[in-house]
């Protein structure tokens, strides 16, 4: 099998070849016989997950765009069925659909670069227009800084979107090891009524934290939370995950 890949180790590999190329890019810059394009190839269905890909091209004010590849979710469940390696449970398939945020300008600007590829799609017959992409937004880079209104307002909404992906996986983490702690002396039937009501109790959390309800305390680290159960986010969601469980009789 292959070796797991390490999410942060990547992100900082990445950074580096990125940091390396950096006075190649300078010298280059403006040179249209030399262009550099770095495709990142990953499902990133949260805007949060693209986000600091475009910040990393602000930072060097180089273009950036993105290509939506839409699939359904039958094609995508055949497709990865024929892996020979790193299959993915049909669940997570699902679940994924369900939260996918396709790039949307009227949402965030920043996603205003785009093209969406229908899996159908005779690729081919788009490279035409995936040139005329690349191409409008090589010539439209980001500002290296916001400083509009505007873009402080994204920012804080890219940080919200942010802050419910992390609490969703700490409660997926939470929902898990309950299940298997708290279920394990229970009848069949009993464990999976307390599976749907600790699904419910995450979908409830994760409603108030997106609607305002919950508030969480601007010292509170957000990034990477969900890796570090000591991280005080993580302390954070769990408390009110435990309490909850608590308030229902368990």
């Amino acid at each position: 099998m292959d070796k797991p890949i390490d999410d942060d180790a990547l992100w900082e590999r990445f950074c580096d070849v990125i940091q390396t190329q950096e006075d190649s890019f300078t010298e280059t810059k403006g040179d249209k016989s030399r262009s550099y394009v770095v495709v990142i190839d990953d499902n990133m269905y949260y805007r949060s997950m693209r986000y600091k890909y475009f910040q990393l091209a602000r930072k060097y004010e180089q273009g950036f765009c993105q290509v939506h590849l839409q699939c359904t979710k039958e094609i995508a469940k055949e497709r990865n069925n024929k892996r020979n390696v790193r299959r993915v449970p049909d669940e997570v398939i699902a679940t994924m659909a369900t939260k996918m945020e396709v790039p949307d300008s009227s949402v965030s600007p920043w996603e205003k670069h785009f093209i969406t590829l229908k899996c159908s799609t005779n690729y081919q017959s788009q490279l035409g227009n995936l040139d005329r992409l690349v191409q409008s937004a090589m010539s439209d880079p980001p500002r290296s800084v916001l400083e509009d209104t505007e873009g402080r307002e994204e920012s804080q909404q890219i940080c919200s979107v942010n802050q419910l992906h992390q609490a969703d996986q700490i409660l997926r983490k939470l929902v898990g090891s309950r299940i298997k702690r708290t279920g394990a002396a229970m009848s069949q039937q009993a464990r999976g009524q307390f599976a749907k009501l600790c699904s419910v109790l995450k979908s409830q959390i994760l409603k108030e934290l997106r609607g305002g309800n919950i508030l969480v305390p601007t010292d509170i680290p957000i990034m990477d939370a969900s890796k570090m159960e000591d991280s005080l986010f993580y302390k954070f969601v769990e408390a009110i995950f435990i309490t909850r469980l608590q308030d229902s009789g368990y």
